[in-house]
């Protein structure tokens, strides 16, 4: 029997009694909780809003879908979220032949039908808003835009502006799965990439005595006129300092040549 906890996510396998139970626990639960200690027979309170999430395992985006919703309900915990997985179990399949989805008729190649999808018409995922205990969805949202409706609901009915929300919940939509977790690695990126070019750009000191070297005249900059007196030892030394100048300057003579 399926269980709800403030900030957790409830998962139903036994189909529509199960699901009913639920939110007739749920409905008793939030009642007794009210402020005012009597129970609320508005049906448009914000504290009797659930959310269902109907999980279709083969769609990526409906799974994708239903990780988000275990964020909203941890960072709304007051707000029932329920999940349930349409291929689990032959009662959870049936009940979501009833109100949410359907068969395709268009067949694949070598006569096999498509996975069911919404009935809507939309693709995956899909979601349900009920009013406890009420098992009828009084709306369903699908489609790539199911998360964006979901909130626009929810905070028309006062579930969310009943609650602080934190900056983690504005980033992205809970059903719109990947707008959230884009934009906090776009941001990361920006900051990872604004932390390299601070570490590649050269600081003033070192700009200004990078000038002055410039300014400096080049038998300057490499310390001098120096004589090799041991020969490729000597050339081996200096051609390993001249690699952090660049420049190397090797002036041949002849000791044994008079003027």
């Amino acid at each position: 029997e399926a269980i709800w906890h403030p900030g957790q996510v409830a998962v139903v396998t036994g189909g529509a009694s199960e699901l009913q139970q639920l939110l007739n626990y749920i409905h008793e639960q939030q009642s007794s909780s009210s402020s005012s200690g009597v129970p609320s027979t508005d049906p448009t309170a914000a504290a009797a809003s659930v959310v269902i999430s109907w999980l279709a395992p083969w769609a990526a985006a409906s799974v994708e879908a239903a990780q988000q919703l275990q964020q909203l309900a941890a960072t709304y915990q007051q707000i029932p979220v329920v999940i349930v997985d349409v291929a689990t179990t032959d009662a959870n399949r049936r009940m979501a032949f009833e109100k949410v989805m359907e068969t395709p008729q268009a067949y694949r190649k070598g006569g096999r039908k498509f996975q069911p999808v919404p009935k809507s018409g939309n693709k995956w995922p899909c979601a349900t808003l009920h009013i406890a205990p009420l098992l009828q969805p009084v709306q369903e949202f699908s489609g790539p835009q199911a998360g964006q409706s979901l909130l626009q609901v929810l905070q028309q009915r006062g579930v969310l502006s009943a609650w602080p929300k934190p900056a983690a919940a504005a980033q992205g939509s809970p059903l719109n799965s990947k707008t959230g977790s884009q934009h906090q690695l776009q941001q990361q990126q920006k900051e990872q990439q604004q932390h390299i070019r601070q570490q590649e750009e050269p600081r003033p000191e070192q700009q200004h005595l990078a000038r002055q070297q410039q300014q400096q005249p080049v038998h300057q900059q490499l310390g001098g006129l120096q004589e090799l007196r041991r020969g490729a030892t000597d050339l081996k030394q200096r051609l390993q300092q001249a690699g952090k100048t660049g420049l190397l300057v090797l002036l041949w003579t002849d000791s044994g040549t008079s003027n």
